[in-house]
């Protein structure tokens, strides 16, 4: 055993380090930095200690060589300073004024009595995911990797809870709050694929035999969101699951039977969702034969077509009404705004959503902790899901279901959830520089 140092050496040691942890802004470099510093001047006082110097004059002739704890400080910081991806936030700035300017005229293109303050609302609603994002752009993620049976298990116990507890609103769990009610079943598949990301990335959890891990991934979740009647959020979470699982690089055998029994689960409960809410089978039936009846179930998807059809490049109008489409600040709200402001608008939207994506994954790529880029891949395809579903949903290529635009739709937990996400996505990439730093130290 090595001998204990004198208190002095080490009093030196830590006022040294702490003047150079003082330059530094990222707290969560600290220890990693302090190890690495502590060992420098460790191994030079040792060359020191050799010669027959004293613990406390080695420490100060190894402090010297070392060199101004400011300086070296200004260099960690420099090395080591929170990365922000300012094109994103700048788009994700416009796209959220956007969605404001939209609500508003789809709040003046509606009857009064449909109207409801939508536009106050979502002003309320984007305040508060403002606040998420900004409290989730500051969290430690690697904390979430820890809560992955916690996220798991608890989003679990929540739906079931309130499934039986019979807090719900056209057969949706909701948790009511004073202010806002929040949708489980749209919460649900960020909670347990985020748990989902934190399992697969920890040791050991890949021994835990195939069917139990198809019960908790695949069987679990489908009956769940089928009792909760949400056929949208159950094929946001089948998609993004068989994905996720790719990057997490599932073998080839494992990812074949996830996939064949998500398949599998949703053919099994297809009849039960249709059994407990029958419009879902009207909007299957409206999908493939939609100009068999056009007033009845085809109705949706014909005047939606219509409306894009119609619109030209710069649109009818802003805020004008349209009283043959449905659903316009929902799941139409796509077809409208092509309708009210046009094509060219239309088209901007679809390249802005779409150089959002991409500069989700290239701060993936950017990100050297497996945790960290499994997540910002899993909330990229959380948001790129029901966007191209709407898209496609609006032009008639998908059955119509309860997909809306990311940013331009209305929706309080809709938006809530998309801000969290993203502000998570920010923490990660904040924090990718010290990633590095932690796993040298590893």
């Amino acid at each position: 055993m090595s001998r204990p140092e004198p208190q002095s050496a080490r009093h030196i040691l830590n006022e040294y380090m702490d003047v150079v942890c003082r330059q530094i802004g990222p707290r969560e470099a600290h220890s990693s930095i302090r190890l690495e510093l502590e060992d420098h001047l460790q191994d030079l006082a040792e060359a020191h200690r050799v010669q027959g110097m004293s613990e406390t004059d080695a420490m100060r002739e190894a402090i010297k060589q070392m060199g101004d704890p400011e300086q070296i400080g200004k260099q960690f910081h420099k090395l080591y300073k929170p990365r922000w991806d300012w094109a994103m936030l700048g788009l994700l700035f416009v796209l959220l004024t956007f969605g404001l300017i939209m609500m508003y005229g789809m709040q003046l293109a509606l009857e009064p009595r449909l109207q409801q303050d939508l536009f106050l609302k979502k002003c309320l609603h984007t305040a508060g995911a403002l606040a998420l994002f900004i409290g989730f752009a500051f969290i430690d993620f690697q904390k979430l990797k820890k809560w992955g049976w916690q996220l798991y298990g608890g989003t679990v116990l929540m739906m079931l809870l309130l499934l039986l507890s019979g807090s719900q609103v056209n057969g949706k769990p909701y948790f009511m709050l004073p202010v806002i009610r929040i949708d489980i079943s749209t919460l649900a598949p960020y909670t347990l694929l985020l748990g989902i990301a934190g399992l697969l990335t920890t040791p050991g959890f890949r021994k835990v035999k195939l069917h139990y891990r198809l019960l908790l991934f695949i069987f679990i979740p489908a009956l769940l969101f089928i009792k909760a009647n949400n056929l949208s959020s159950l094929v946001i979470y089948g998609v993004t699951l068989m994905i996720v699982l790719w990057f997490a690089k599932a073998s080839t055998k494992e990812w074949l039977s996830f996939a064949a029994a998500t398949v599998g689960c949703m053919v099994l409960l297809l009849p039960v969702l249709i059994w407990t809410g029958p419009y879902n089978l009207d909007r299957l039936t409206a999908f493939f034969y939609r100009f068999d009846d056009p007033q009845g179930s085809g109705y949706w998807t014909v005047q939606s077509m219509e409306a894009l059809r119609s619109a030209g490049w710069w649109g009818r109008g802003f805020g004008i009404p349209l009283p043959t489409l449905p659903g316009i600040h929902t799941e139409m709200s796509f077809s409208y705004m092509v309708y009210s402001i046009g094509w060219a608008a239309g088209l901007l939207l679809i390249v802005g959503m779409l150089f959002l994506f991409q500069r989700l994954w290239q701060m993936a790529q950017a990100i050297p902790d497996s945790f960290g880029k499994l997540v910002v891949v899993t909330l990229a395809v959380l948001l790129a899901v029901p966007f191209l579903w709407a898209i496609l949903m609006s032009a008639g290529l998908l059955p119509v279901s309860g997909m809306s635009i990311p940013f331009i739709s209305y929706g309080g937990t809709f938006t809530l959830v998309q801000f969290a996400a993203l502000g998570i996505v920010c923490s990660i990439y904040r924090q990718s520089g010290l990633m590095g730093l932690t796993v040298n130290r590893r």
